[in-house]
């Protein structure tokens, strides 16, 4: 594993160990029900930034393997690939046996990930972000896509934390343009108060 992911792993860690905690008293029933295609697409829609992402506190998939299963968890990533060949209606999907492979090789090497990051993929697929399909969806594709967005979901967090952290050894840390307009305005409205004095 390089720095990168090994980095979103272990800032990650304690959410996922909260959210066993939390998901040990949901059954898989409820969990589908909360978390379903339908009803994530619902919920999810406005989270359109790996980091919004990142701190959605939805369900990771590491997490949900732990407490329903390797299969189970596999089966949910299934839902959502059916989902997005659904949407394209295209000649050449993906077959049954092709389609579990691919929910289990997103398991295998994207654990990491959660609801929403799966959502967002999907969600971005569809609107054609990663390119343009020609008549045939396939696993290769979709891991392609999962690849893309897990690399800059590493780096939005690295960056993330980086900035976090330049902020909290500044005297004035400033998280982002609005909070330095503030500050700029406040600055301004001093002086002319002071110089009206």
């Amino acid at each position: 594993l390089n720095r990168k992911t090994k980095f979103t792993m272990t800032t990650e860690l304690a959410q996922q160990q909260l959210q066993a905690a939390e998901l040990a008293t949901v059954s898989s029933a409820a969990f589908l029900k909360r978390y379903s295609v339908a009803a994530a697409q619902r919920e999810l829609r406005k989270t359109q930034t790996a980091i919004a992402c990142a701190t959605s506190c939805t369900p990771v998939l590491a997490t949900m393997r732990k407490m329903y299963g390797e299969r189970w968890t596999a089966a949910y990533i299934a839902l959502w690939i059916v989902n997005v060949q659904d949407f394209f209606n295209v000649s050449g999907k993906m077959n049954d046996a092709q389609v579990e492979e691919t929910a289990y090789m997103i398991l295998d090497d994207f654990w990491a990930l959660n609801v929403a990051d799966i959502h967002l993929v999907f969600s971005r697929a569809k609107k054609g972000y990663y390119g343009q399909l020609y008549g045939r969806i396939g696993g290769s594709l979709i891991y392609d896509w999962f690849r893309s967005y897990f690399e800059e979901r590493c780096d939005a967090c690295e960056n993330r934390t980086i900035r976090q952290s330049e902020n909290a050894r500044s005297d004035n840390p400033v998280t982002d343009d609005r909070a330095t307009e503030f500050i700029q305005k406040l600055i301004q409205n001093k002086r002319i108060d002071h110089e009206a004095r």
